[in-house]
């Protein structure tokens, strides 16, 4: 063997090394021993310095005598020395036993501070292991014991335990079996476990498999009380042919349950006994239970009782005999006695099922007679009878109920659904009649007609009642008719005379823009309708119904645009209709305004219009109505003197006398680089000063200014108002901004503020940051997020007065995507993270399977806030209001003093007219809207049926609150029981220790001693003795050294001083510190942690503190926004069916895929869910999901996974060779069909060339233009020469979609989402996360990238999907115009469009490539 040669067999080996006078020196050396089979070795180890032992280790004998299979035995003994320490070392080692002992002493004062044993033992049939550790700093000897011994076959008991001197740490002992053969397997242990001195507690934990049993137990006690008990087994006894099942769960206080199963093929047995919340005397119910069934003779029995402790007579017992006619195996017969309360109640049930899936013609229903203990005698009737032809279904129902009284009551229903294909619609028939005992008669009629065309659909719906309580029938009729640019929905009844109850229309321009919009709402109507179907619903003729007193009571609202630069809009009102009329142009703009045209033609006219006469510009404006004996005119007339100066004048009148009118004349010159300023002298007959303004404009590519002053006295160097403001874009991201207002008054406001442009996960938006400072409310410190799509968090506090914490308040208000809904006040201390809410109601989505409602409300802190906000906005109102009335006197006086009236009778007779007009429209507002609305919710909240679902909603939150509570309490119990308190106790203590280290710089005794010891060895004053006359030899080098450790110590520890400075001054940590040292710290632990696995656990759970609730709601299916799963509450009416339907494939045998199969194909088409989504692969690699998104697919042999239904559909596509048309695969349950790139049709293997092919359940259909491939939950369409590939899929599969054409959830963003979950950097890396195989190399996709776009592209889409008029009500071109900006040719985005207009009955012009 070639390498490095090894010697097998030395005698003696000697090692020496030095450097710098230190020397270490080793041997080792076998010596001559007489005994045969014995060696013995000697060795020894120095260390020196000098010639001065600093170690020494002598004495080392090794004796070995036999061998590692027998008769071994081994002893080792170490001594090593210094002059300040002693180690000895023994191992002694006979066989399978081994002995270890470790002491050190410091000789100095003979006094040993550590000693440790170790012993393993080992004799058949049991194993012992041993630790003892003595420290004198630990204040006790610390012993670990481990003993393993066999009593039998499988059979071993445990002993261990950690123990101190006095006191047991934790202690473990039992037996343990455990047994495993060819086929069975069985474990089982009770072992007690002992926690410092309390009682022990026992853990049993049992299992066993075998052919014909299988046990699981798991089990906790305390003096031989269960405090956890699970329990499940099942036996089969073949010789007897049954099967029992035992299922037991014990949670002391909380629940006790038993249930034993015996089943055969003749007999079944079910029994249950069961108590909830056994340890409450507010809570607590029992339930027992027995069902027994004789298959073989059809005998059953039932005793069920509930809560029978505290009313013995709740108890349930049922015996009968069932059969199925044989003559009729769709008939089941039961006959039986069931007893309730002590009394026998006789009943006969017959029972007929037909499944109507599987005949055309079908009867199902019951009959169920009942007899009273005193002979009384109760019938119930119920048959259906379903007849399906061709394209047509008739669903009748009958449904008679005899009472004991002999009272019948009848109700018969008739559906009759027809589909008219010839109108590409249906016709749905229902009548459904009730006859009271009385023979009154109660008929409800309900009649739709859908009808489609390609230019019009139009859809009715009428409803007719009738009742003795009418004096006539009430019909209602809904119309819907939309046609090209024209849109109307007329909802009208027929009470006393036919009547409009809603109108609705809405036309526009081919061009686009809207061209009227009429909306109009007959409230008496709809009370006479209201009042029409409470009669019907009430017992008797007397309903109490609020009148409407109204004669006209009509609400309209129109708008109408003539032209391009006419609009009108009208509003209607019981009580006044009002007009406005506006017409613009570039040279002109009048409005108009009509207050009350119903009683006059008073109006309101406000007018501009301009004039450019060469250089010189020209406005003139007038204000008219009939109260002013004149018009109020305003003319503003400038031109340009050249220099970049502008010269003109300014005339205000608006009094009577036109000789008080107000003029100006205006100058403005340029006073720098890009500054200008204006300067008008205003001059009145009113004014006995003429005041100036001065306007300044400063702007560059960055940076905008303005500033106005306004000076009572031109003479005067003081303002009597100063508004100066500017604006900084500093970055393409940031700007700052400041505003500052000043009065004569010396009011001052100054406003300082930066705006952020923010792209952050909680917040997509800007943020600002704004300190506000004003003479009268201090300074405010405001700090504002506005994030898309509609969200504003505004927080408000003061800034540190005289160092103390200032108080925030944070408002909250919108909707923050993806999920957060919120409207809330709260307030909160600064650098403490909790805030305490005054006002709060959100909606939140805690995690993809949770959504949080909170609400909160506390009365006294809200009012205080909002009478603190209202008085500092009232001060801040007064000193305006104090500013603009010294003014106002000031003109009057000034006025006076020339002997002129100020303000003029006219004008304030039209300010009063205005002011009259406004208030009377806000009070009939109030009156006719507001006030009504107001009284109907609050009447309907009255209700008696939403006043039981508010005692329901109360009564469900105490009582979770309380279960809560209940549920605390026993755990909390559960741990002191196990003594786990002491453990808290002990590591209190630790914890204790190490923050009084940390905060206040007391370090532990142990420490102090350690480090006493260290400095005070002869090795370490040896080495600092070296260190330093090292230093005196060569100062400058050692020096050097010496000072980058020095500065890197004081850098360190003034870090440290200052983390710890933080630290000790943080609130936070003092909260922590605080809650630490409480000694209840681990019972509120215990409180937080219950109440969150009970949050979780619970179907509904609710969190309720001092005003503030908490509602947690459970998803079934993980969700990504709140959008997303408010979709998926409310997306459309069928939800909660598709829902239930989807639920019920994970519970019951019958697979979904067979249900939703035979309802697909027994189902008149029109009866089907229409809402189903489309997406498009176009040109073999332009890909637009479900949802809209737009995405692109490289022509690759790579098979990609275009949608999957897990366990229902599969689609996928591929590119055998790189230039031809793309595979598509299809598979629905066993069945799979396929589509060549020559566009060869297989299914199931077989070839189709034309025609129709069904194999259960894909349905194939070929034509020379296009395949078809349909299940009931997916189809796929391919269209030859448009290169388009259509996945259409039903409403049913909303949210349980994946792949790459997105998973229909209504969310656009989540369609970049991997297999994985996470969003995708690239199209490669989202491409490859749906390949069906991963390790398939992938070839490199340009981006898809709609935000940069050519002109000419621009150009070219909008040729292609401009001509859309007639389609884009029906089909939204947003999506393909993205498709076409990112395609390489905009003529496969249009005929993608093209496709979908066409499938839904929209012609499109042809298309030009």
């Amino acid at each position: 063997m070639a390498g490095l040669p090894v010697p097998t067999k030395i005698d003696t080996l000697k090692l020496r090394l030095g450097a710098l006078g230190w020397t270490a020196a080793s041997s080792v050396q076998k010596l001559t021993v007489a005994q045969v089979g014995t060696e013995q070795w000697a060795s020894d180890f120095r260390l020196a310095r000098l010639d001065q032992n600093l170690v020494t280790g002598e004495a080392v004998t090794v004796v070995i005598r036999g061998s590692r299979t027998s008769d071994f035995n081994m002893r080792t003994t170490a001594t090593i020395q210094t002059e300040d320490l002693k180690i000895t070392l023994q191992i002694r080692e006979q066989d399978c036993d081994m002995d270890v002992e470790l002491e050190i002493i410091l000789p100095s004062i003979d006094t040993k501070i550590l000693r440790v044993m170790a012993s393993f033992a080992q004799s058949s049939p049991s194993v012992a292991a041993k630790l003892e550790v003595e420290w004198p700093l630990l204040d006790e000897i610390i012993k670990l014991e481990v003993n393993v011994a066999r009593q039998g076959v499988d059979q071993y008991v445990i002993k261990a335990g950690l123990r101190g001197d006095d006191r047991n740490i934790i202690h473990f002992q039992g037996p343990i079996t455990a047994a495993v053969a060819q086929n069975s397997i069985k474990f089982d242990t009770d072992i007690a476990v002992t926690l410092f001195n309390y009682d022990p507690c026992s853990v049993l934990v049992a299992f066993e498999f075998s052919d014909n049993v299988e046990k699981v137990y798991f089990g906790l006690k305390k003096r031989s009380v269960d405090i956890v008990r699970l329990e499940y087994g099942l036996t089969t006894h073949r010789r007897n042919d049954y099967t029992t099942i035992i299922i037991n769960v014990l949670l002391p206080r909380l629940i006790d349950v038993r249930v034993d199963i015996l089943a055969s093929q003749r007999f079944y047995s079910y029994t249950i006994a069961a108590d909830i919340f056994p340890g409450s005397s507010t809570l607590s119910r029992g339930v027992r239970g027995h069902l027994s069934a004789d298959l073989e003779h059809g005998g059953v029995k039932l005793n069920l009782a509930w809560d029978s402790e505290r009313d013995p007579e709740k108890k349930l017992h049922i015996e009968g005999h069932y059969r199925v006619v044989a003559l009729l195996p769709s008939l089941f017969r039961f006959r039986g006695t069931a007893t309730w309360r002590s009394q026998p109640y006789n009943f006969n049930l017959d029972l007929n099922l037909v499944n109507p899936f599987t005949e055309s013609h079908s009867r199902n229903g019951f009959h169920l007679d009942v007899t009273t203990p005193d002979h009384r005698t109760f019938v119930i009737n119920q048959h259906t009878l379903i007849h399906q032809w061709q394209h047509q279904i008739t669903v009748d129902t009958h449904f008679n109920y005899t009472s004991p009284e002999r009272q019948q009551y009848k109700f018969n229903g008739k559906i009759d659904y027809e589909m008219a294909v010839e109108h590409n619609g249906f016709i749905m028939n229902s009548d459904f009649d009730y006859t009271s005992p009385d023979n009154q008669h109660k008929s409800f009629t309900l009649l739709v007609n859908h009808h489609s065309s390609s230019q019009e659909r139009i859809v009715q719906l009428k409803v007719s009642g009738q009742a003795p309580s009418l004096s006539q029938p009430l019909m209602t009729q809904l119309q819907m008719n939309c046609q090209e640019n024209s849109y109307k929905i007329k909802l009208e009844t027929v009470v006393n005379q036919p009547s409009t109850m809603f109108n609705w229309q809405l036309d526009i321009y081919p061009q686009g823009g809207i061209k009227t919009m009429d909306t109009a709402i007959d409230m008496k109507t709809i009370h006479n309708v209201m009042q029409q179907v409470m009669k019907m619903m009430a017992t008797t003729n007397t309903v109490n119904i609020i009148s409407y007193n109204n004669q006209r009571s009509i609400f309209r609202s129109r708008y109408h645009r003539p032209d391009p630069n006419t609009h009108t809009v009208m509003i209607q009102s019981p009580s006044r209709t009002m007009e406005g009329h506006a017409k613009y142009s570039p040279s002109e703009v009048n409005l108009q305004f009509y207050p009350n045209k119903d009683k006059s033609n008073t109006k309101y006219v406000v007018g501009v219009k301009s004039h450019n006469y060469y250089d010189t510009t020209r406005y003139e404006g007038h204000v008219s109505h009939p109260s002013l004996s004149k018009d109020m005119t305003t003319l503003l007339e400038y031109s340009s003197t050249g220099n970049g100066e502008l010269q003109g004048s300014f005339e205000l009148d608006i009094f009577p006398d036109t000789a008080d009118k107000l003029t100006a004349s205006l100058h403005s010159n340029l006073i720098a680089n890009n500054t200008i300023r204006v300067e008008a002298d205003l001059q009145s007959r009113v004014l006995q000063i003429k005041p100036r303004v001065y306007l300044e404009f400063g702007w560059a590519p960055q940076t905008k200014s303005f500033e106005l002053k306004f000076l009572k006295n031109p003479s005067s160097s003081s303002s009597s108002l100063q508004v100066i403001a500017k604006y900084d874009h500093i970055s393409p991201r940031d700007s700052v901004m400041a505003v500052r207002v000043l009065t004569d008054q010396s009011s001052v406001m100054d406003l300082s503020g930066v705006i952020k442009s923010q792209m952050m996960p909680h917040c997509n938006g800007v943020k600002v940051d704004v300190r506000l400072h004003t003479s009268i409310t201090g300074t405010l410190d405001i700090e504002s997020d506005i994030c898309r799509p509609a969200f504003i968090k505004l927080v408000t506090r003061r800034p540190h007065l005289h160092h103390q914490a200032s108080t925030m308040y944070t408002t909250k208000v919108g909707f923050k995507h993806p999920s957060t809904l919120e409207a809330s006040i709260s307030e909160s201390v600064e650098d403490w993270s909790r805030s305490q809410p005054i006002l709060l109601g959100s909606v939140k989505l805690a995690s993809p399977t949770i959504i949080t409602v909170e609400a909160g409300y506390r009365d006294h802190r809200f009012t205080q806030v909002k009478d603190s906000v209202l008085e500092e906005m009232r001060s801040v109102m007064r000193a305006t209001w104090s500013w603009v009335e010294s003014v106002y006197h000031n003109l009057v006086q000034e006025a006076r003093q020339k002997g002129i009236t100020f303000p003029d009778p006219e004008l304030s007779k039209i300010m009063s007219q205005i002011s009259d007009d406004y208030r009377q429209i806000c009070q009939e507002v109030t009156s006719e809207i507001i006030d009504p609305m107001w009284h109907t919710l609050t009447n309907f909240l009255q209700t008696p049926t939403i006043s039981y679902i508010k005692q329901v909603l109360l009564w469900g939150r105490a009582g979770l609150v309380q279960v809560q509570e209940y549920y605390v309490h026993v755990i909390e119990n559960f741990f002191y029981d196990l003594g786990i308190t002491a453990y808290w106790e002990f590591l209190g203590d630790v914890m204790r220790e190490v923050y009084r280290w940390v905060m206040l710089g007391e370090e532990p005794e142990l420490i102090t001693r350690l480090t006493e010891y260290i400095e005070g060895t002869t090795i370490y004053q040896q080495l600092e003795t070296d260190i330093l006359e090292a230093f005196v030899a060569d100062p400058e080098d050692i020096w050097a050294v010496v000072e980058v450790l020095l500065n890197f110590r004081t850098s360190l520890l003034e870090d440290l001083r200052r983390l710890k400075d933080e630290v000790v001054n943080s609130l936070g940590l003092q909260r922590i510190a605080d809650h630490f040292f409480r000694n209840d710290l681990l019972i509120i632990g215990i409180r937080e942690i219950v109440i969150g696995i009970i949050q979780e656990a619970s179907l509904i759970s609710v969190r309720s503190e001092e005003s503030h609730v908490t509602y947690r709601f459970p998803l079934h299916k993980p969700v990504y926004s709140l959008s997303q799963a408010l979709q998926g509450v409310v997306p459309y009416p069928t939800v909660v069916v598709a829902n239930i339907v989807w639920l019920q494939d994970t519970y019951l045998p019958l697979h979904l895929q067979n249900l939703i199969w035979s309802y697909y194909n027994l189902t008149p088409r029109r009866l089907l869910m229409p809402y189903t989504s489309t997406a498009m692969v176009v040109a073999d690699r332009e890909i637009m999901t479900f949802d809209g998104a737009v995405l692109r697919v490289p022509r690759s042999r790579c098979k990609v996974v275009l949608t999957s239904i897990p366990g229902v559909a599969h689609v996928s596509m591929s590119h055998p060779q790189p230039t031809s048309s793309p595979e598509i695969t299809f598979q629905a349950g066993h069945t799979h069909a396929s589509i060549s790139p020559d566009f060869t049709v297989k299914l199931n293997g077989q070839s189709v060339t034309n025609g129709e092919r069904t194999v259960s359940p894909i349905t194939v259909m070929v034509t020379p233009q296009q395949v078809i491939m349909e299940s009931p939950l997916v189809g796929v369409t391919l269209l030859k020469e448009a290169h388009v590939v259509m996945v259409n899929v039903s409403g049913w599969v909303f949210n349980y979609t994946q792949g790459l054409l997105g998973s229909y959830d209504g969310e656009v963003a989540n369609d970049w989402h991997t297999r994985q979950g996470r969003n995708a950097s690239s199209l490669q890396q989202l491409v490859r996360s749906w390949q069906e195989d991963t390790s398939c190399p992938t070839p490199t996709i340009s981006p898809v990238s709609p935000a940069f776009v050519h002109v000419m592209s621009t150009a070219n889409c909008h040729f292609h999907l401009g001509m859309k008029s007639l389609c884009s009500p029906v089909v939204n071109p947003e999506p393909y115009l993205h498709m076409c900006y990112g395609s390489f040719t905009p003529f496969h985005a249009a005929t993608a469009y093209r496709t979908e207009c066409s499938r839904r009955g929209v012609p499109y012009p042809p298309l030009l490539p």
